[in-house]
């Protein structure tokens, strides 16, 4: 998602990548997300690290979203960095939802509540 090419389609690999790695037998969740939720609020530096690795993953949906406005592909009016934040949450989210034992198809919903913000 970081280069001139990225766009659209980076970002449902993305989510479907996110789908993809699901497990009910064995939930969890990705370490930058299990990290900031159980130990975040309680270690400095954890919550430095956890923030630079949320903010890398936001700057590189940024990056995407407006290669794809540049294109035509997403609309001029939407606000880049605010739809980042919204998926860097929906991407954390899904794994909490995983690691707590969610059925897949919650999971399903939420990333296609999330893809339909691209149309």
């Amino acid at each position: 998602l970081d280069g001139p090419d990225a766009s659209l389609a980076g970002i449902r690999d993305l989510f479907h990548s996110a789908l993809a790695n699901y497990d009910s037998e064995k939930p969890r969740a990705c370490l930058m997300t299990s990290t900031a939720a159980e130990q975040g609020s309680q270690d400095v530096t954890i919550q430095q690290r956890t923030n630079e690795h949320f903010q890398r993953l936001e700057d590189s949906l940024v990056n995407a979203l407006n290669n794809a406005q540049r294109r035509g592909e997403l609309s001029p009016d939407r606000d880049t960095r605010a739809l980042a934040v919204f998926f860097v949450n929906c991407l954390h989210g899904l794994g909490v939802m995983t690691k707590s034992g969610a059925p897949r198809e919650k999971l399903e919903s939420v990333v296609q509540v999330a893809l339909a913000m691209l149309n």
